[in-house]
């Protein structure tokens, strides 16, 4: 989340990127996580 509020997300491009409402990482725009292991291996932005 640190690496969020960075960002100038003027068009809410990661309003998805919110660990409150929903935990699961892998589902969040531009995040994608290994199947098996289920740990983060790219962030594109």
């Amino acid at each position: 989340m640190a690496m969020k509020s960075s960002f100038n997300n003027i068009a809410d491009v990661l309003l998805d990127w919110d660990d409150v409402h929903n935990d699961d990482f892998c589902s969040w725009r531009g995040v994608l996580c290994d199947n098996v292991s289920v740990a983060l291996t790219v962030v594109s932005l």
